[in-house]
């Protein structure tokens, strides 16, 4: 608010004089934001959640995010390419005041998804042995890209194709973290189609020797 400062000064033989001015106090702003700790490379999202009096409104933010990025806007995002700990200070400031708040945020360490095959295509049914070598995972989905999935490390993985056209499927495998960070990866599966036998004849009941015409039906052969 606005405040009156007086002074009165008094001389040894007794005159005096006075005078007064005027001092405003401008309310400070109070700097806050929330935060969460986020997996490596991924968006972090940091929302200002600082206060200030309606007269003197906040107009400017300055963030820095301890990893040599910064941004200018009220609510803001940043990727941290790199695992660790890292100190954001938010300034806010209005015509007159500022205020600095600082605060950590954990970025965790993202893993990497990786795996390998025993077979990539065969006839159907077909089994296929996965060798899981991910990196910092302690939790696996696999995708069959048939409807089908696991949640072992090492699963063997059973495909049926019973159609006669060639079907290839996208396994795919998410690996992912205690925390929660994930990384995706994939390879292609492709199970034959499986030939359907068939044939039919102009065969009737006689006493023989007789001549036989047998005409191939079968599908999917060569």
């Amino acid at each position: 608010g606005t405040h009156t400062i007086s002074l009165e000064v008094t001389h040894q033989n007794g005159c005096s004089d006075n005078t007064s001015n005027t001092v405003t106090v401008y309310p400070s702003p109070v700097a806050n934001f929330v935060a969460n700790s986020v997996c490596q490379q991924d968006l972090a999202l940091f929302t200002d959640s600082s206060i200030s009096s309606s007269t003197d409104p906040i107009t400017s933010w300055n963030w820095n995010f301890g990893d040599g990025n910064t941004s200018t806007t009220s609510n803001s995002s940043n990727i941290y390419a790199n695992m660790g700990s890292y100190n954001v200070t938010l300034i806010v400031s209005t015509p007159h005041c500022s205020d600095t708040i600082s605060d950590s945020v954990t970025v965790e360490v993202k893993p990497t998804a990786a795996f390998t095959i025993d077979k990539n295509a065969g006839c159907s049914p077909l089994t296929v042995q996965t060798t899981n070598n991910s990196i910092g995972a302690t939790s696996y989905i696999w995708d069959l890209g048939n409807g089908y999935g696991s949640f072992s490390a090492n699963p063997a993985l059973n495909y049926i194709n019973s159609d006669t056209v060639d079907t290839t499927y996208t396994l795919t495998l998410i690996a992912s973290t205690t925390f929660g960070c994930t990384d995706t990866t994939e390879l292609p599966v492709t199970i034959y189609g499986a030939p359907i036998a068939n044939f039919t004849s102009d065969a009737n009941p006689a006493c023989g020797p007789f001549n036989v015409n047998f005409f191939n039906q079968s599908q999917g052969a060569i």
